[in-house]
């Protein structure tokens, strides 16, 4: 008797995946590249706002249940937003000038530091997208202890949505939390991030 209903479970199971359960397909396919806004700090007291944030995420919606879930990506933070206009335009078109004045003044460090820290390479991301549009991504290594110098984690958990029922994401907003390695030490980062596709 018990290997009737195993042979049973089985082929109800084997029915439902070749059929493709509806309530397993995900919500929206959040394929493509976002780009938006951060704000790093907490409720009334931001510390940075304003600052440029990039998303490109790829999902296979077509995979198995379960895998069609599963999101890849990257974030890319720009600091620009902390030096006024002029000062950050300045910086980007005669960099080399200005390291090589503070590399005069002493200031090598902070000459090779200043565009590594304004603008991070893209940090890679892994997660999912849950049910309800809620999409909770961090990278690989968070739970790894942190080596000298070497330790970028971050968290993302936001909710995504498509705004014009296409089946594709529109906006992507919520959180972010972890640590950033910057050529000029390890940056804590708690705050929001609002992004829409590009």
């Amino acid at each position: 008797m018990n290997t009737h209903i195993k042979i049973s479970v089985f082929l109800c199971l084997s029915a439902l995946l070749l059929a493709g359960c509806p309530e397993l397909q995900p919500r929206f396919d959040t394929t493509g590249d976002y780009s938006g806004d951060f704000t790093v700090g907490f409720k009334n007291m931001k510390l940075v706002d304003g600052c440029g944030i990039e998303i490109s995420l790829e999902q296979n919606v077509d995979a198995l249940p379960l895998l069609n879930a599963q999101v890849n990506g990257t974030v890319t933070l720009s600091f620009d937003c902390i030096l006024p206009e002029d000062l950050a335009g300045l910086l980007s078109e005669k960099s080399d000038v200005v390291a090589a004045a503070l590399a005069a003044l002493g200031g090598s460090d902070l000459a090779t530091g200043l565009p590594g820290l304004l603008t991070i390479p893209p940090i890679t991301l892994t997660g999912a997208l849950l049910p309800d549009g809620t999409i909770e991504l961090n990278t690989p290594n968070i739970l790894d202890d942190c080596t000298e110098g070497e330790c970028e984690k971050l968290g993302i958990v936001g909710k995504g949505e498509d705004v014009n029922d296409d089946g594709a994401m529109d906006t992507f907003s919520g959180t972010l939390a972890g640590t950033i390695s910057t050529s000029l030490g390890i940056l804590p980062i708690v705050g929001n991030f609002e992004v829409a596709s590009q």
